[in-house]
């Protein structure tokens, strides 16, 4: 009845503490971030180790205030070193320790713990080996079984509920040596009971909110954590008088897939000579959950396997037979998972693709993956897709028959013409992409080294990194609630605090965020009074207007893109326009490599780049131009059927619509209470196969951006934390729309 207790009370304060960091997490932007071998797609908290080892401390403590407990006993004493690891990865995790000190931290407490328990294992016999080797080789064998395993389980944490599966199965096989081991029958093990059931309650408290999809990870306060405890927990058991031999047999057949998986595939990489400290995805276990076509179903098969290959080590141990025989199973169903993940299951979900089809074009999307794992995420409905119709198809085959494939041709011509009769400006410049008309732009503008540009907390980090091309220093403002622009009065405040400093404030980058309209005539009266120049920001905003003229025609220059998800898209582009006729002549010359205008031959006057436009792609505008109002008032159809459809949640909020200005919108968002959670709805909308996404992080929280001047309070980073962006695409099906509404409303309990 005391352990049954122990455990409810410990999964209940274990799903408490971690509820808690997850909330902390968001609140501290405590969280990890997408890469190269993420599975997730979305920022997500990684501190749940926290809330997993709350029970553990709690339990510690009851523990050394009980009558008569003996402190000295070496099973509590190693959890000092594993606390203290458990903090070091914390202390890594928010201030990205150097890897000598992370390393150096993990050397000193494997050495505390085997000084702990250097009369347990000094001339003990070890497994296979026995006491033929010598003390320091037994040493250093010991050493690097106690930083292997926590360095194991810290590589190992790579997909929802992998570490916390394999931690229940190591804690189940545990308590049965306590147990059942004749060895211990007369020992006093309650109070080591006690703290496994408390660990195990941590554990499943925290798969409440780590079984995928997940909301919280463990991050490397609770994966090392697990690791070092799991490896120092022979030295107990031998402590209680289990052989040390016997004991270090449980402790490696009780972890061995994590052992199996992260030691081949270190020994792997450094025999390719890969860099064995770079994320990656070529763990077994990483692979095996690429080749299921759902996400979280992938993670919770691949979860639940290694949780049965970890109940098959303690299985093992507790046969009787030769050791070498028992590990001569395990390495046969190693060999065995091997050939069926990389060889059947890896072929049998890699997808055929036919390029050809227009549903494929739309289907595969730029992100950070690895191309030789299969897609994680097919979504039935995405994000904001092409809308492309038999018009582009057209123009794009005029343009082959002209005989013009080059970055020069009729259809640019053309398409150049007919944008700014669209727009209303006197000439456009079309270019390869957005990033490059930001970055000719704010050049045409005069900065330059030094200089200082104002850009908006909340945008895409296109709009920054441009003036860093130029070697000026962006200089980060906060945004208003009613515009998600830049704050007007926040970038009087900044210009002005600059100008005292001594420096030169050159332009101001202002940014239509998602197609809203900035306020766009009061920040470039500011800009006037300060003497300093205005680049629009556009990209996302084709269509938007203020007080009945086209967002760009306010400020001295103006940045468009053409994005696949954009209203207008040239599959890649974007487009310049700036006020003064003499720098539209300037700007051309640099997007063709600074060649001489009119110039016979190859002469170059100025540095430039490449960043003309294909005559092909300004085909595909053309097309485009002649639909875009038809896809423009779709996109409003769709954003007031959601704001039908959703509007009644309670807490549910929804794009600002300021009335100095019409919407384009390009992207349907929606923002959650405090009590929701909106990278919790994106994973459970991605889960359904629905492509939604969070909104941007704020500038100033990019690692990218840390030594950025910033002028502002949190607005910029309540809306990332509380909206998400809902498929818009013009072409969306009222079914569609419905199906997501009714996940939002499913997840939202409403």
């Amino acid at each position: 009845m005391l352990y049954a207790t122990w455990f409810i009370s410990s999964c209940a304060l274990g799903a408490l503490g971690v509820w808690l960091a997850r909330w902390h997490a968001w609140r501290r932007q405590w969280l990890d971030h997408p890469n190269e071998r993420s599975f997730h797609d979305s920022p997500t908290p990684r501190i749940g180790g926290l809330g997993m080892l709350l029970p553990v401390v709690a339990t510690t403590v009851a523990l050394l205030l009980r009558p008569g407990f003996q402190t000295g006993d070496p099973w509590l004493l190693l959890l000092l070193p594993a606390l203290l690891i458990a903090t070091l990865s914390f202390l890594d995790d928010r201030f990205d320790l150097s890897r000598a000190v992370r390393f150096g931290g993990h050397t000193v407490c494997a050495l505390i713990a085997l000084g702990l328990t250097w009369d347990i294992w000094a001339g003990a016999p070890l497994p296979l080996f026995g006491t033929a080797l010598p003390m320091a080789a037994v040493a250093v064998l010991l050493f690097l079984w106690i930083t292997g395993l926590t360095n194991s389980y810290n590589f190992m944490d790579g997909i929802d509920g992998i570490s916390g599966v394999q931690a229940l199965v190591a804690v189940a096989g545990w308590l049965t040596v306590l147990m059942f081991e004749p060895a211990l029958a007369a020992a006093p093990v309650e109070p080591q009971e006690l703290l496994l059931v408390a660990l195990a309650g941590g554990v499943l408290g925290f798969l409440v909110l780590n079984w995928a999809p997940a909301s919280i990870f463990l991050g490397d306060v609770g994966s090392t954590f697990l690791g070092f405890y799991f490896a120092t927990l022979p030295f107990g058991a031998a402590a209680l008088g289990l052989p040390f031999d016997r004991a270090l047999e449980a402790g490696l057949f009780f972890v061995w897939p994590f052992v199996a998986d992260a030691s081949l595939t270190f020994i792997k990489r450094a025999a390719r000579r890969e860099r064995v400290f770079r994320p990656h995805r070529s763990h077994l276990y990483q692979v095996l959950a690429a080749t299921f076509p759902d996400r979280a179903a992938g993670h919770r098969l691949t979860s639940l396997l290694f949780g049965l290959l970890s109940l098959l080590g303690v299985g093992l141990y507790w046969t009787s037979g030769p050791l070498w025989a028992k590990a001569a199973v395990l390495a046969w169903v190693w060999i065995a998972l091997g050939a069926w993940t990389f060889g059947v299951r890896r072929k049998m979900s890699a997808p055929a693709v036919n390029f050809t089809s227009p549903v494929a074009k739309s289907r595969f999307h730029d992100e950070q993956v690895d191309h030789t794992l299969a897609s994680l995420m097919p979504f039935e409905i995405h994000l904001s897709p092409p809308d492309i119709t038999d018009r582009e198809l057209r123009r794009v085959r005029e343009a082959f028959a002209s005989g013009y494939i080059a970055p020069v041709g009729p259809q640019l011509n053309a398409f150049e013409e007919r944008l700014a009769a669209y727009l209303g400006f006197e000439e456009m410049h079309a270019l390869s992409s957005g990033t490059a008309a930001i970055h000719l732009g704010l050049r045409a503008l005069g900065v330059g080294p030094g200089d200082c540009v104002l850009c908006p907390d909340l945008t895409f980090i296109a709009s920054v990194n441009p003036a860093r091309y130029l070697g000026a220093e962006p200089v980060l403002v906060d945004v208003e609630p009613g515009s998600w622009a830049m704050d007007p009065e926040l970038a009087r405040t900044a210009i002005r605090t600059l100008k005292r400093e001594g420096r030169t404030v050159r332009a101001m980058v202002v940014v239509h965020a998602l197609g809203i309209p900035a306020p766009i005539e009061a920040l470039v009266q500011i800009a006037r009074e300060e003497g300093v120049r205005v680049l629009e920001d556009c990209a996302g905003a084709f269509g938007t207007r203020v007080n009945g003229r086209s967002v760009g025609a306010f400020g001295d220059a103006a940045a468009f893109s053409f994005n696949g998800n954009k209203v207008l898209t040239t599959s890649g582009g974007g487009a310049l326009w700036l006020r003064d006729p003499k720098l539209r002549v300037a700007a051309r010359s640099w997007a063709n490599q600074g060649k001489q205008p009119g110039a016979v031959g190859y002469v170059h006057e100025t540095l430039g780049y490449n960043y003309k436009l294909s005559n092909i792609c300004a085909a595909i505008g053309l097309g485009q131009l002649e639909t875009v109002d038809q896809r423009l008032a779709r996109k409003a159809a769709n954003y007031r059927d959601y704001r039908r459809r959703l509007g009644d949640i309670p807490g549910i909020s929804f794009l600002p619509e300021p009335a100095y200005g019409t919407n384009n919108y390009w992207l349907a968002c929606i923002g959650l209470d405090a009590r929701n959670d909106a990278a919790g709805l994106v994973g459970a909308l991605r889960a359904r196969g629905i492509e939604a996404a969070p909104l941007w992080k704020p500038m100033r929280l990019q690692e990218v951006n840390r030594d950025l001047r910033f002028f502002g309070g949190t607005v910029s980073e309540d809306i990332h934390h509380r909206f998400l962006s809902l498929p818009s695409g013009s072409g969306l099906a009222p079914a569609q729309l419905a199906r997501v509404c009714a996940v939002v409303r499913e997840q939202l309990g409403c």
